[in-house]
């Protein structure tokens, strides 16, 4: 009875196999989350200067949109199970050993162990749906969309307050000791819950090899341009300049190709069915969407603030905990409402924390962004959920595979491009109005200096920059909001289904 605990599963066990591959996504969005706020800290302990330290970031990233592209294709050509135990397992082999052996690696070593984690981390995002609702009944998909939508917040808004913990009350080789332990969980629920298949041959000789390097290599410059285009100055640099050109031209060869060929990889003809098209632009725009409570206000805790990232983990996690607690509420009404009304509703909802945070000043701290969260973490509940419940009910089965090599765009690519291009805008918005307040304060500079005497000249200036940059950012999130809701009016009623509400 003992050697039975070794032994591989000889049907497949749904919840297993759901618990495993939410499991990775959990560790996928968290992981990444934690590295990026402890990039500063993780660099410090290497000796790296600022611009080697994104370096290994990029890596990281640029590696799962690599592996989050080309998942949906392997996992029917060699089984889910294969991919999940085995990039788990060199998950953590790298988890384990980085702590300990980090002191002895040189900045080129971690760029490829880095590589590697992101190329395994990138596995589990575009299983989790797909294998979930294949292996559960309709009747609890809503429940699972809901699950599965709960990772973003855990990632981005508890991530900020867990990151914090480990490095300040610990150390920071818990941020890889703490996933090694989701690591070695995946791995026994994909080996107790999935048996193992066999690889289809048929398939694998099909693999467009060319069409899958094209689109991955397209994807990644254009994402090292975006994300290094701030640091190495945007059009001053001929290394962005030729990353942004070559992105373009790979990308549309590899159209071309994918219109014209047949059995090429990733086909765009799915874009043809508009509910499925203007889903994608929404989601791609979610990403500018989730910017309060993911940047803005961490930001502005932590530049105006001056908080502690385990400080300012105390309003990040409430926004984690509305979001928790309003998922069974909004699954409930997913249930209840058409998807539409209620993406419409969420989106409503992010525009009015966009207007609260238009009110900021320099004096607001945690509890002032209490409510500004809390709406922002249920609009974002219910955008998500009924944007999930949207793509899956127009998908039909045709579009399903080639579909999946696009989704990289949304969950990986959109969000690094909107926190990238916000912080550039959050940048160019801060020198003009510290230019502006400094030839203003100049021709008062006698009496300013004679009533406030707690602050220096140029903090005061800084400080009132920086807020009126932030409230621009809020603005300019809420044009993007408006944008969303009008591509929300253009969707066709849902098709029948037997998932969430549709006009007969």
């Amino acid at each position: 009875m003992f050697l039975s605990l070794f032994y591989g599963a000889k049907e497949t066990k749904p919840l297993f196999a759901v618990i495993s591959v939410f499991l990775g996504a959990v560790l996928s969005t968290l992981f990444i989350r934690m590295f990026s706020l402890s990039l500063a800290d993780i660099r410090g302990v290497f000796a790296f200067d600022m611009q080697e330290g994104t370096w290994i970031n990029v890596s990281l990233n640029s590696a799962q949109l690599i592996s989050m592209t080309l998942t949906p294709w392997f996992m029917v050509t060699l089984g889910a199970e294969k991919i999940l135990m085995s990039t788990s397992a060199i998950l953590l082999g790298i988890f384990l050993s980085t702590p300990l052996l980090g002191g002895y690696y040189g900045f080129e070593v971690l760029i490829v162990i880095h590589f590697i984690l992101g190329l395994c981390l990138g596995v589990y995002l575009p299983m989790t749906i797909s294998l979930a609702l294949r292996s559960l009944q309709p009747s609890v998909w809503l429940i699972v969309m809901a699950a599965y939508s709960l990772r973003v917040s855990l990632g981005m808004d508890a991530g900020v307050g867990i990151s914090g913990t480990l490095v300040d009350t610990f150390s920071w080789q818990w941020l890889y000791w703490v996933c090694a332990f989701f690591a070695v969980l995946i791995f026994i629920f994909a080996w107790k819950g999935i048996p193992l298949s066999k690889v289809n041959y048929a398939l694998l000789s099909e693999t467009d090899w060319g069409g899958m390097a094209l689109k991955s290599l397209s994807l990644v410059l254009l994402y090292v341009a975006v994300v290094q285009g701030e640091m190495l100055g945007w059009e001053n640099s001929g290394f962005i300049i030729s990353c942004l050109i070559s992105s373009v031209i790979l990308f549309g060869i590899f159209i071309c190709r994918a219109l014209f060929f047949d059995k090429t990889f990733a086909q765009p003809h799915w874009l043809a069915n508009r509910n499925l098209c203007l889903c994608f632009i929404i989601s791609c725009l979610y990403g500018f969407l989730m910017l309060a409570n993911s940047l803005f206000v961490p930001s502005f805790l932590s530049s105006i603030g001056e908080l502690k990232p385990q400080q300012i983990g105390e309003v990040t996690n409430i926004a984690f905990i509305v979001y928790l607690l309003f998922s069974p509420i909004a699954v409930w009404l997913a249930k209840r409402i058409d998807a539409r009304l209620l993406m419409t509703v969420g989106v409503a909802l992010i525009g009015c924390s966009c207007i609260l945070g238009m009110q900021v000043d320099y004096q607001w701290r945690v509890h002032e962004f209490i409510p500004l969260m809390v709406i922002q973490s249920i609009g974002e509940c219910l955008v998500l959920i009924g944007l999930i419940a949207s793509f899956v009910v127009n998908m039909q089965p045709q579009f399903a595979l080639h579909l999946g090599a696009y989704v990289s765009i949304a969950r990986v690519l959109m969000p690094a491009i909107s926190g990238a291009l916000m912080n550039t805008y959050l940048r160019i918005s801060f020198d003009e109005h510290f230019d502006a307040k400094r030839a203003f304060i100049q021709t008062g500079e006698q009496k300013l200096l004679s009533e406030d005497t707690s602050l220096t000249l140029l903090s005061l200036i800084n400080r009132e920059a920086y807020v009126g940059s932030f409230i621009n950012g809020f603005s300019l999130t809420f044009i993007i909001v408006i944008i969303a809701l009008i591509l929300i009016l253009f969707l066709k009623p849902l098709p029948k289904n037997n998932i969430v509400p549709h006009n007969e």
